[in-house]
């Protein structure tokens, strides 16, 4: 339990700094709480981040591991 809480902490201050604004300034017309989705996103290139973020994530783990 302490190992998969010490993922999750690790995953959330690797995502939420990176993608929170991304999904903010994302170019859609959304407010309050629908700001932080992954819908706001509307410029395409955009998309890369998450898949960036995802890759930088799950290549720390199989490197902790």
């Amino acid at each position: 339990m302490k190992i998969l809480c010490v993922i999750a902490l690790v995953g959330c201050c690797i995502t939420w700094p990176i993608l929170l604004p991304v999904h903010v300034h994302g170019g859609g017309t959304d407010t309050q709480l629908d700001l932080l989705t992954f819908g706001n996103v509307t410029n395409v290139n955009f998309y890369y981040i998450h898949v960036l973020v995802a890759w930088v994530y799950f290549s720390e783990k199989a490197v902790t591991n």
